[in-house]
Formats: structure tokens, C-alpha cells, sequence
């Protein structure tokens, strides 16, 4: 039996829908994937791009008697070619039921260096 859907939250536990909050250049981006039931528990996996690229697989089991799942990932330096990357979180319990997922991008602020202009 499939989980929920996973929900990708905000470190405070906001939930984020289409868009990550923004991340300075040079930042720290952190979310949070959580999903409810499954039977067995499932994992939660990270994704980038298409789906093709695991960047994160530690599940940690919140609570086992409440059924919920969640996986922090963390990504450190973020950089200016991070900006509108896909990132999907999917959770899976067996291979026999399909694999429930949820996709957000990322949004950078960038740094732009001091300039001197002559007047």
C-alpha cells in the first residue's frame, strides 16, 4: 500500500509549493520531505533534474506508530546554476505500487559584485 504524497516543507515546517524559499548565492538550502502511512513504511528519497540523479537517500523515521516519514536534505554553497533546478522528493515502499513524488525549483538570490562607475 502507497504512502500519501510526500509534502516538501520549509526547515520551520512551512510547506512549499512550486518554488523553495530563496537562497543567497553561497547559502545553505534546506528541506524537508514528509509523507503519512504506507504499508511497509516507505523511504524517501531526493532527486534533481528529470528524476534520473539520487542526491539524497537517508530516511529517517519520525514516528513508526503515527506512520510518519521524513527526509532532511541539504545542500551547502548553493550557486547561481542551481536557480530553477527541479528538485523531486519520492517515496517508496515496493516495487509492485507505483511511487509517489513531489517537485519544487529552486530559487537563488544572486550576488552581484560592487561596481564603480565614473560620473
Amino acid at each position: 500500500m502507497p504512502s500519501s504524497n510526500p509534502r516538501i516543507l520549509s526547515p520551520d515546517g512551512q510547506p512549499l509549493i512550486d518554488y523553495t524559499m530563496p537562497v543567497e548565492e553561497g547559502g545553505t538550502l534546506t528541506l524537508l520531505c514528509e509523507t503519512i502511512g504506507g504499508e511497509p513504511l516507505p523511504r524517501l528519497t531526493w532527486w534533481k533534474g528529470s528524476g534520473k540523479t539520487l542526491i539524497d537517500s537517508s530516511t529517517e523515521y519520525v514516528d513508526s506508530k503515527g506512520k510518519v516519514v521524513r527526509n532532511r536534505l541539504v545542500m551547502k554553497n548553493m550557486q547561481r546554476n542551481h536557480h530553477g533546478e527541479k528538485l523531486s522528493c519520492k517515496s517508496s515502499n515496493t516495487n509492485l505500487t507505483a511511487s509517489p513524488s513531489t517537485s519544487l525549483n529552486v530559487e537563488m538570490i544572486c550576488k552581484f559584485g560592487s561596481s564603480n562607475f565614473a560620473s
